[in-house]
């Protein structure tokens, strides 16, 4: 599973430098029917290498290449679901280090869909949710692509707020956008996206693990329920291969940072891919651990790979395979209590994204310690 997480760049990164700027660049995709996504236009630093961002329009619309029908995907990925739909993809470096693209997806006055992303080395979801919302509200006004410019240089010559520390970026109309930098990395785990992952894989649903041999005359089961989210988070401890699955690119983001958030004080340190898209369809044929989402629109794809076992997370129906034998080792005690925990953590909330969802990840920090 890795070391102890902790570091200020997010969950998932490796040690390296601290970045010292808010993002690295800016880029604006676009897609229409049968044309494949295009990048509209890119801001970054002065003497930056744009080539290094060509594959940003193919994370920003991961279905383009796919054959889906017009109106809808399968389950609620229509047209009008994903009109504003914020998700996150990585690319990984050949050092290691993560770059988070964080991207929102809107239709412009004209109809057409355009998705704006942020490249940057900070896994700060509500900051730059909260950027990509003036963003967008500016994209969508009448100062057009040269407002959006505008933003985008004063956002990076705003520079990066010591932690804790206000930051205000001027905005069309003499407004401005203010937020928070955060004080450290666990102040950035537990958000919305943990809400996404208990409602795709409710503790309400269970699987069946093995239970002990008996004899036959006495007529006990050999198998005992537990709650999905228990399962699957004993199999990133024990650190297989994980496959999501989902129509929504929001759904597969928000699930996999959430999984990799319950291990804290950990950090997955394999192969970290939240967003396939298809021309990168090998990589589940890697014999190491990894966790990776794809459009569930690939899934037959996936029977001619040379591939090892993996644990199968349908997150739009909310099912979960893996091999029994996995969970042969599977600490009862510890974990039974761990469910119970989550069942009364939850039966405390409304469901409600905003409420304070740190004493349900609270269950899976005392995991560790008991």
């Amino acid at each position: 599973m890795g070391g102890k997480g902790g570091s200020d760049d997010g969950p998932e990164n490796g040690q390296r430098p601290r970045p010292s700027r808010l993002f690295e660049s800016f880029v604006v995709s676009a897609a229409g029917p049968g044309v494949a996504p295009v990048m509209m236009y890119c801001y970054a630093p002065a003497g930056a290498d744009l080539m290094q961002y060509k594959v940003v329009p193919e994370f920003s619309f991961p279905e383009s290449e796919l054959k889906l029908p017009p109106q809808a995907d399968d389950l609620g990925g229509s047209k009008e679901s994903r009109e504003r739909e914020t998700f996150a993809f990585v690319l990984t470096g050949g050092d290691g280090t993560r770059l988070h693209g964080s991207c929102r997806r809107y239709a412009t006055a004209a109809g057409n869909e355009e998705v704006a992303c942020i490249l940057t080395q900070h896994s700060w979801y509500d900051v730059f949710s909260k950027i990509l919302d003036a963003f967008q509200e500016t994209a969508c006004s009448e100062a057009g692509a040269p407002g959006v410019a505008s933003f985008a240089r004063n956002l990076q010559h705003a520079g990066l707020p010591a932690p804790g520390r206000a930051m205000r970026v001027p905005m069309e109309g003499q407004r401005e956008l203010e937020f928070v930098r955060p004080w450290n990395t666990s102040e950035c785990r537990y958000d919305a996206r943990l809400c996404e992952l208990f409602r795709c894989l409710p503790v309400s649903k269970t699987v069946n693990r093995p239970g002990p041999r008996v004899p036959a005359r006495a007529r006990q089961p050999r198998s005992r329920p537990l709650a999905a989210q228990g399962m699957l988070f004993f199999l990133m401890l024990t650190e297989r291969r994980v496959i999501l699955l989902s129509s929504k690119p929001s759904r597969l983001s928000n699930c996999a940072h959430a999984l990799s958030s319950l291990l804290y004080p950990f950090a997955w340190q394999h192969i970290y891919v939240p967003i396939l898209v298809p021309k990168m369809l090998d990589y589940v044929c890697a014999p190491m651990p990894f966790l990776i989402g794809m459009h569930i629109a690939m899934l037959p794809s996936l029977k001619n790979m040379p591939m090892e076992e993996v644990v199968m997370v349908d997150l739009d129906r909310g099912r979960l395979r893996y091999n029994e034998k996995d969970v042969a080792h599977l600490p009862d005690e510890h974990f039974d209590a761990m469910c119970n925990a989550l069942m009364t953590s939850l039966n405390a909330k409304t469901g409600d994204d905003r409420v304070d969802w740190a004493p349900l990840a609270n269950v899976f920090l005392d995991f560790f310690l008991s």
